[in-house]
């Protein structure tokens, strides 16, 4: 029997983060052009890696959604001030590998919110030239994870929070504009890959965030059927056939599932 795509807790993960529903993790990355020219480096005298660069900017993602950099204020600022720790690959099992140091809030080159981090000594960006969205000096002091930044195989800054409010575009995407649209921001890593919805949902979870969703709230979101059959159906299956199949069960759900009971407590019957 061929296996599954994805395992039960990633297919959940995904169907979860296409309910919309406020409170349910979220999770992007900026990847830096082909050039490297974007994410500036440099090893500082003490051996800690210092790079600096765009974490957010408000162009239309894959998932059709646009982040402004208003959206990250005021949980930037409490991020930074606690400590702005910096994991790697999503590594919240282990003990951070460096810090933000500085970070801010921009506006056609406009700064509408600086914060320091008051743990760290102050310092000035040094490639900074203006632009719209998140930018941020983050020090590396975990060797392999600095030799990955100077190598050029750690090319992406991610992060996760928690989206609290949005307008829905046309497209059925979202774009985040106003303050507190996301909070908190749960954690900010460098690595290789871009973040998937099972880690957002997997560091959320561990931070005492756990996501709810009834099926009523799922199947009201047209496109669950069809996501459910892209995640869980082995390729080759007859797509007509599971069609049908989920069709009869949704009817008989609709009807009879008390809508207390959550997704995840049906999936895993």
């Amino acid at each position: 029997m061929e296996s599954l795509k994805f395992t039960p807790e990633e297919a959940i993960s995904y169907l979860i983060a296409k309910s919309h529903k406020p409170g349910v993790p979220m999770g992007k990355s900026y990847i830096h052009s082909s050039t490297l020219n974007e994410m500036k480096a440099r090893v500082l005298d003490d051996g800690s890696v210092e790079t600096e660069g765009w974490i957010s900017t408000p162009h239309k993602d894959l998932d059709k959604e646009i982040l402004e950099p208003e959206a990250f204020s005021p949980a930037l600022k409490a991020y930074v001030e606690g400590g702005g720790q910096i994991s790697t690959e999503h590594g919240t099992r282990y003990l951070p590998v460096g810090f933000l140091q500085k970070a801010v809030l921009v506006r056609d080159g406009v700064i509408i919110d600086a914060i320091d981090n008051p743990q760290q000594k102050h310092v000035e960006f040094k490639h900074f030239d203006g632009g719209t969205g998140w930018y941020g000096l983050v020090n590396v002091y975990d060797q392999k994870a600095g030799l990955g930044i100077m190598k050029a195989t750690v090319r992406y800054f991610s992060w996760i929070g928690l989206p609290q409010k949005w307008e829905t575009l046309p497209d059925g995407g979202r774009r985040f504009s106003e303050k507190g649209s996301i909070d908190p921001l749960i954690e900010v890593t460098l690595t290789g890959f871009p973040v998937n919805r099972w880690a957002a949902m997997r560091i959320a979870k561990a931070q005492g965030h756990v996501p709810q969703a009834t099926l009523m709230e799922l199947y009201a979101n047209p496109a669950v059927i069809d996501v459910a059959v892209g995640a869980l159906v082995p390729s080759g299956t007859a797509s007509k056939i599971v069609h049908t199949s989920l069709d009869e069960q949704n009817d008989y759900y609709r009807q009879n599932f008390p809508q207390r009971k959550t997704f995840i407590d049906y999936f895993k019957k």
